[in-house]
């Protein structure tokens, strides 16, 4: 068994501020490794996590033997990393929006089937405690028949008008609240519930201009909210039945909410990680606005690992970040053990295959936005 992996990191924003820091937390990693264009950037995170390899292109980073890579870079260079580190033995988790376009999802996959090795896309929620007793619920059918899906996430990150332009203002570059927040809410319906069959679409952009460095406005292609409603196939939990999501980046607060909703009950996810039910006995005739909700806490059973994981996250600084980072540690935890043991797979983390599903939807909810119609998908891999 491998005693200590080689972590590298290619990107130096998301990276920096909770996946080195996850990594961090366990004794099988170490922090080896650090690519980014900016040396101010590159330089800061080498020294604030004692990183020996700083370089600047991500080519160097690859060519210097890494186990593992995290990319956390722009989407449009998702697909040229990837596939470059897996040809070189590479180990990958891939942050999401996983690509550009199907084409490249489907790149992506083959080059993951040509080369067998633990390639993950970084939907991290899947491993959330919380989540994974959600699905655990679904499938032994506490909520009973499920008849819907509901999902919201409301964030102030660009709410500020004047906010610099760079490259999440541009779709050519991956950018937008789409790739960003629906990503995660597409995978969890496909986790949770199944595969999707159409999509219909209304992409937002609030702000058309942002300024430049200088001052200068420069135009916003990419969205930055979004209401999307996906209905489910025939194979999966809840055939011809809806997902109604909705997110955006320029609201005056922060919440985030996923619900399940079946004839039996409700299941709700919190930003904070706190999973709660509601059960339909205890709302019978209610019809008041009034009434208060009888949603209750629910604790979900934690495995050794899962007490670990926790004892670590306790009082740091990802546990204060919320749901993203905490399951982040999680994955990146499953991931030393699965590369330590000569796995290929990690139980229920989401796969490049994965990844492929949800790239599909996304082009479609892009397809259904111009087009103001709902989008079929093709679905067969």
């Amino acid at each position: 068994m491998q005693e200590k992996i080689k972590v590298g990191f290619i990107g130096s924003g998301f990276a920096r501020a909770t996946q080195a820091p996850a990594f961090a937390l366990f004794d099988e990693a170490t922090l080896f490794a650090v690519a980014s264009p900016t040396a101010r950037r590159r330089e800061r995170f080498a020294a604030d996590y004692r990183i020996p390899h700083a370089f600047e292109n991500w080519q160097e980073l690859i060519a210097c033997n890494p186990d593992l890579i995290c990319i956390t870079t722009p989407p449009n260079t998702h697909a040229e990393m990837a596939i470059a580190a897996l040809e070189k033995n590479v180990h990958v988790i891939c942050e999401k929006p996983f690509a550009m376009n199907t084409t490249e999802a489907e790149n992506m996959l083959r080059a993951a089937e040509t080369n067998p090795l633990l390639t993950i896309v970084d939907h991290e929620l899947r491993l959330l405690p919380a989540v994974k007793w959600m699905k655990k619920m679904i499938a032994k059918g506490t909520l009973g028949d499920i008849f819907s899906v509901r999902a919201e996430a409301l964030f102030s990150s660009r709410n500020d008008p004047e906010r610099h332009w760079n490259w999440w203002s541009d779709r050519a570059q991956g950018g937008g609240a789409l790739g960003a927040v629906g990503s995660h809410f597409i995978d969890l319906c496909h986790f949770l519930i199944g595969a999707t069959e159409s999509v219909c679409a209304e992409l937002h952009q609030h702000y058309p201009f942002r300024p430049d460095k200088n001052g200068a406005p420069q135009v916003v292609t990419s969205d930055d909210g979004f209401d999307l409603m996906l209905k489910f196939g025939k194979d999966s939990l809840a055939p011809k039945k809806i997902a109604v999501l909705t997110a955006t980046t320029v609201e005056s607060y922060t919440a985030f909410k996923f619900e399940v909703s079946g004839s039996l009950g409700t299941l709700r996810l919190l930003g904070d990680g706190n999973l709660y039910l509601a059960q339909r006995e205890s709302a019978k005739g209610g019809r008041s606005t009034q009434t208060a909700e009888s949603f209750c806490p629910l604790q979900p059973e934690l495995d050794e690992t899962d007490r670990l994981i926790a004892s670590k996250l306790q009082g740091s600084a990802l546990e204060k970040q919320g749901i993203f980072a905490q399951a982040f540690a999680h994955l990146a935890h499953a991931s030393l053990k699965a590369i330590r043991e000569g796995s290929r797979q990690i139980e229920g983390a989401a796969t490049f295959q994965d990844g492929l599903h949800c790239q599909k939807v996304m082009d479609a909810a892009h397809r259904s936005a111009q087009k103001q119609a709902w989008e079929t998908l093709t679905l067969k891999f």
